[in-house]
């Protein structure tokens, strides 16, 4: 049912859920960690990482990494992320995709779009052209 709600959305088949993280500020720590909240774009933060179906509920929510922590370190540590190394059929995505950003490494069970630097008019770029839209169109219709 998820793969048919996610291809009436965007057409893209097999998908299951998206996963990405988010930044939540907080308050800096005491002294000793406080460097390791510290984000990339300079305040200090827990990284959430939040695994989202079409219907916009969350099948999985992990939040206690420091801001510093990039997302697919925590995807890769996630319960989850592990059982879908081990066996892709388990963690409930039963033969599905999860959608990622390129803050993620492509995998067998995780789709991302192409590192590219220049526009392409390939297969590749058409590719991207597609995957870029489907993440804004899942993003404004599922969050």
């Amino acid at each position: 049912m998820c793969k048919a709600n996610f291809h009436s959305i965007v057409g893209f088949p097999g998908v299951i859920a998206c996963v990405d993280c988010t930044h939540i500020r907080m308050q800096g720590p005491r002294k000793a960690v406080e460097k390791d909240y510290v984000n990339r774009k300079g305040y200090h933060s827990i990284n959430t990482q939040g695994i989202v179906n079409a219907d916009g509920l969350f099948l999985n929510l992990v939040a206690r990494w420091p801001g510093s922590v990039h997302d697919s370190f925590i995807f890769r540590t996630s319960n989850l992320g592990r059982a879908l190394e081990d066996d892709p059929r388990s963690g409930g995505i039963e033969g599905g995709l999860l959608l990622g950003d390129s803050g993620y490494a492509l995998s067998r069970f995780l789709v991302t779009p192409y590192m590219q630097h220049q526009p392409r008019k390939d297969k590749k770029g058409n590719f991207q052209k597609i995957f870029c839209s489907m993440m804004l169109t899942l993003l404004q219709e599922v969050l």
